[in-house]
């Protein structure tokens, strides 16, 4: 694995940047999101 991954925010782009981690580079990174939103925003 290599360096931990954070995403700061959990809005629009921070969610197209989760979606394509999870395509690209699945497992690559460890990914924490940061975020004061409740929930994941909608795209």
């Amino acid at each position: 694995m290599s360096e931990p991954l954070v995403i700061v925010g959990n809005g629009m782009a921070a969610t197209g940047l989760c979606e394509e981690l999870a395509q690209r580079a699945l497992g690559r990174y460890p990914v924490s999101v940061i975020s004061e939103e409740p929930r994941l925003a909608d795209r």
